[in-house]
């Protein structure tokens, strides 16, 4: 008898396991670490032996009746069928309870995700007259072994259970785990993890790319990439500025302390505008060429970022210095992990299929990959397979963290504690740089030298001038009636001014009033999260030439984007935030000394709230104005002491998350979701903006994509256009008596906005009152 795996492609059981096996070993090859070998062999084995069960073979060979006929879709499952007989197997051939569960866990969980400890031992369970029982004792064992190669045949079939009574009853693993250490908990989670990401990838290989074949997928390239590129791009740089000798200086000190690693973790501590970037890239391009030499590889490279629009300007960076000269596909040598990336990939200069494409991006199939904070903490904390399918490229990679101050407090004890032990058994390299350094990566070696270096560096930057207004509040109508004489002023001069403001509303009350007063006298911009994406680049580009004009923004641009700004006045905002934002001001010291002017104010709401209450911490706010109590002015020089003694104070008084690293590492059930950790302020609604020529030519193909009969191909269609509409939407907080179609109309699951509701000047407008929640949060 013939045991079929698939119907479309037709594969036969015994095929599919032969080539993931093989897509198992073309991964492997990839890494270094020392991979449980035996562990994955037998989860390939037996990951689809349930497959086996007369409802899933009924199933397999018509899905269209089997569906149309509705039979009980639980009889045909097969994953926890395989779960069983993987975990009676591996009783019977005498493993370790914790390899048992590695292999439980990865064959139960290929379709339904990463499940805690609970929900394993109940995925083991049947339910009241399952159907489940009788495909179980159905399973031809006889058949199965000859398939796999796994001796089955002396299983017991009589009792579903058994495997869950052994693992749960008799060897008691949630007892186990608990009693080890943390670090090897972590260490047991992690190649858990790595094991079931091997699968998830190898299982889809075969079957995404079979209508080209898979002989691309397994074509293993790793091109050099010499640190030199770096000093080429440097050399062909055009323009220069008062503080490229700084740079260069830095440089040079960072490949000295290179020199000797005696940690696996890093820092990079530097005053902003200092280059980070690239001094980053040239240091991983190095470490990856002194790595490739020993171990036979090379070692994939991930740039993780907050925010798109530093994206944005890092991946420019990295394109130019890796000479990629397409804009509009990912390649073997970058690729961008984002919502608004696109989706095309050419290997070899050759565009690839939308399958392929797909399937070499959702697998960060790139020497280097740049990607957001959300996607790489989803690698690695999220349940779901669809983030978990990537999570083994972490293992023995170059991973450089950018901005890490963004980083919310609770997150900070699993961060690092991960981090450590990835670094440990993973065999990778971990970079988290900042001008603000949150200091939870410990321990760890800092790339620019000693504490005195670092201070030393600090104390050389005097480019700006931070003045504290904040003990004084002022109602945000005051505000704006003495900021349009000052900025009046200051425009006469020719100098580039930028208000930066806590919420989305007073940003638009600030820019209105800007721009009634003084839009025939210069651009005035505003950049906030009321403009789409595609329309935050833009401005963001017309920023960067220069030209005097006057920024409108709320956070998007307080930390990474080289804008150079002469004034900057900010609403009060914890400490970080306020060093990150002046870090725009006078950026290139083309005004000397101090000869960039900041201000920080504290701004009331028209019923007395204070702006920045909307959005921060209390303990941060409060911590912040503790440190400047007894200060008027502080000056570039003084800010790394100050950063210093406020993320000191906060690893004392915050909650850094110990309890979620526990939970994680103990297969616990997270009390809240890495989702949720990264956005607190709650659900949101999404608007598609689509008031232009492209835009209607997107609409058309969203209603085309949407029209698919097939489920799959469908969705496909709809991911390819994923950037695009990502990068025409924005998004308000859900709250009690908001109504989406009072403002969009449905156009399948997507809202798109009604004429009158934006424009690319001011933004979404859904006249709300000031502060309503939906317009006011960042």
């Amino acid at each position: 008898m013939t045991l079929q795996s698939h119907h479309d492609p037709h594969k036969t059981l015994r095929e599919h396991l032969q080539e993931v096996q093989q897509a198992t070993h073309f991964i492997l090859s990839c890494h270094s670490v020392n991979f449980p070998q035996t562990i994955i062999n037998a989860i390939v084995q037996c990951h689809d032996l349930g497959k086996g069960s007369p409802a899933f073979q009924t199933y397999i060979q018509n899905p269209a009746a089997y569906n149309k006929n509705q039979a009980d879709p639980r009889a045909k499952s097969h994953a926890f069928l395989s779960a069983v007989l993987a975990t009676l197997w591996a009783q019977q051939e005498q493993w370790p309870a914790f390899d048992t569960l590695i292999l439980t866990q990865a064959v139960a969980c290929h379709h339904a995700g990463f499940k805690n400890l609970d929900e394993l031992e109940i995925a083991l369970e049947l339910d009241i007259d399952d159907p489940l029982a009788a495909q179980y004792t159905a399973l031809d064992l006889s058949l199965l072994s000859e398939i796999s190669g796994l001796n089955l045949q002396n299983i017991d079939q009589a009792n579903f259970e058994a495997a869950k009574w052994w693992l749960f009853k008799q060897q008691k693993i949630k007892k186990q785990l608990t009693h080890l250490a943390l670090e090897s908990a972590l260490s047991l989670r992690l190649w858990a993890q790595f094991c079931l990401s091997v699968l998830l990838e190898a299982d889809k290989a075969f079957l995404a790319l079979h209508e080209e074949g898979a002989a691309p997928y397994l074509q293993k390239t790793a091109p050099e990439i010499p640190p030199a590129w770096i000093d080429n791009y440097l050399t062909q740089t055009t323009h220069s500025t008062p503080f490229d000798a700084f740079r260069a200086t830095l440089q040079a000190q960072v490949i000295l302390n290179s020199q000797v690693m005696t940690e696996k973790c890093f820092t990079l501590t530097l005053p902003t505008g200092a280059g980070k970037t690239l001094i980053a890239a040239r240091w991983a391009l190095a470490l990856r060429q002194q790595l490739s030499l020993p171990k036979g590889f090379k070692p994939k490279i991930i740039v993780v970022l907050p925010y798109l629009s530093i994206i944005d300007q890092v991946e420019k960076i990295y394109q130019q210095v890796l000479g990629i000269t397409t804009e509009e596909a990912h390649t073997d040598l970058k690729m961008a992990s984002h919502s608004l990336a696109d989706r095309n990939y050419e290997l070899e200069g050759k565009a690839l299929s939308d399958s392929y494409a797909e399937f070499f991006l959702n697998t960060w199939r790139s020497e280097v990959v740049i990607t957001t904070f959300d996607q790489l903490l989803l690698t690695f904390f999220s349940e779901q397979n669809k983030h978990l399918m990537r999570f083994h490229n972490l293992m023995d990679a170059i991973i450089i963290l950018d901005e890490v101050q963004t980083l919310p407090p609770r997150l900070w004890d699993i961060i690092n504690q991960t981090l450590q032990v990835l670094a440990k058994v993973g065999q990778s390299r971990i970079l988290m740089m900042s001008a603000t350094q949150p200091q939870f990566l410990t321990p760890a070696q800092e790339l620019v030298g000693t504490p005195e270096q670092v201070t030393a560096i600090f104390n050389q930057c005097q480019r700006y001038q931070i003045h504290l207004q904040h003990h004084l509040e002022q109602p945000l109508t005051g505000f704006i009636d003495s900021l349009i004489t000052r900025v009046k002023t200051w425009l006469a001069h020719e100098q580039r001014v930028m208000i930066t403001l806590n919420t989305r509303a007073s940003a638009k009350r600030v820019w209105q009033a800007l721009q009634t007063e003084l839009a025939l006298q210069v651009p005035i911009y505003l950049v906030s999260a009321d403009v789409t994406p595609r329309d935050r680049l833009e401005k963001i580009s017309n920023i960067l030439n220069n030209q005097p004009c006057l920024v409108v923004s709320t956070q998007t641009v307080e930390a990474g984007i080289d804008i150079d700004m002469d004034v900057i006045i900010r609403d009060f905002a914890p400490l970080d935030k306020l060093i990150q934002v002046a870090g725009r001001c006078n950026r290139h010291n083309h005004r000397g000394k101090h000869g960039g002017y900041v201000e920080i104010v504290r701004l009331l709401s028209f019923n007395g709230q204070k702006y920045a209450n909307y959005i921060y911490d209390p303990v941060l706010l409060n911590t912040t104005f503790e440190i400047l109590e007894n200060y008027q002015t502080i000056g570039e020089e003084s800010v790394l002491t100050l950063s210093e003694h406020y993320f000191q104070l906060l690893h004392r008084k915050m909650n850094t998350g110990k309890e979620l690293t526990k939970q994680y590492a103990y297969w616990q059930a997270l009390e809240k979701s890495i989702h949720t950790l990264l956005r607190p302020q709650g659900e949101q609604i999404s608007f598609t903006v689509l008031d232009d020529q492209k835009g209607e030519i997107l609409r058309s193909q969203i209603k085309s994509a949407l029209e698919i009969k097939g489920r799959w191909a469908r969705r496909q269609a709809l991911q390819k256009l994923a950037g695009g509409i990502s990068e025409r939407s924005v998004n308000v907080y859900q709250r009690r008596g908001f109504h989406p179609e009072d403002y969009a109309d449905l156009l399948g699951y997507l809202w798109i906005l009604k004429a009158g509701f934006y424009t690319s000047a001011a933004g979404l407008d859904l006249k709300l009152i000031e502060d309503d929640p939906a317009a006011c949060i960042f």
